[in-house]
Formats: C-alpha cells, structure tokens, sequence
C-alpha cells in the first residue's frame, strides 16, 4: 500500500500529476495480487476517484466511486453470507436468500460463474426445506429478493 499512501500524499498537496500515475500502480498490482472484488483494490479506487474530483473530473470521479462501492458490496454480502451460515446452518431459507442476493452482486460485477453457484446453493437449500419454507420471495431463486434488488435474470 506504500504506492497508495504516496499517492494520497501527493494528491492532499495537490500534486496531482505526481499521484496519478501511482494510483494507477498502486490499482495494477493490487488487482493483479488480489483480485479485482478485494477490499484494498476498493480503497485504491476510492482514492482515484478524490483525486479525479480534486482535479475537476466529476464523470470519471462517479463512475470510480460506483465501483468502489460495488466491490465494498460484494465484500460485506460474503460477510453477511458467512454469519447467517454459521448462525442459521446449512439449509436455513434466510441463508439461501443471502446467497440469492449475493449472485446478484458477482453477476453485476461479472462473475458469473461465482454467481451460478451461489445460485446453485440456493436452489438446493430451498430444494431441502421443501413447501414449508416457500414464500413469495423463495418460489424462484432469481426473483427479486425482499430488500427489492433487481433480479440477476435480468440482462447485463
């Protein structure tokens, strides 16, 4: 993170030609290392987005911050996802919810195959629990979930 810090540095004494070009490293090696979905590459995101804003950029700036704030989303759903697993167990439906709306996050950042197999997952949990856990919300494991996110059916 030496590279980011720099560049953080660089961009709060307004250096921006300096930061940039870190920024950028700093993006490189951290999506190459650690995926592009990894917390740290969405600090470095973050990052680039202040500076696009500092420098007048707001198009860029936005368009950087959504996606910061998709991976941030992906990061606390596997979280989410985890807890309910171990609280709820295996084939709780609230579980197979979760694991519905977190398709939906991998597929908005095309992940597919990650997503159809949460979606897999799903679909077995309420496959297991039968009628007595079948609900509006749980008939289909790509219908929207009952926080009203978008289904992952629809096209991307």
């Amino acid at each position: 993170m030496t590279l980011n810090n720099l560049a953080d540095l660089y961009r709060t004494q307004a250096l921006y030609i300096k930061a940039e070009p870190l920024y950028l490293r700093a993006l490189a090696i951290l999506e190459k290392v650690l995926g592009p979905a990894h917390p740290e590459v969405a600090r470095v995101v973050n990052n680039l987005a202040t500076l696009r804003y500092a420098q007048g950029n707001y198009g860029q700036a936005e368009l950087l911050l959504k996606r910061a704030l998709t991976i941030r989303d992906k990061v606390q759903e596997e979280r989410s996802l985890a807890i309910r697993e171990k609280v709820l167990g295996p084939d709780d439906p609230a579980l197979a919810e979760t694991l519905r709306d977190c398709a939906s996050v991998l597929r908005k950042m095309k992940q597919k195959s990650e997503a159809a197999a949460m979606e897999a997952r799903a679909k077995a949990i309420y496959g297991r629990c039968g009628p007595t856990c079948q609900t509006d919300h749980t008939v289909d494991v790509l219908a929207p979930s009952s926080v009203g996110r978008q289904s992952s059916a629809v096209k991307e």
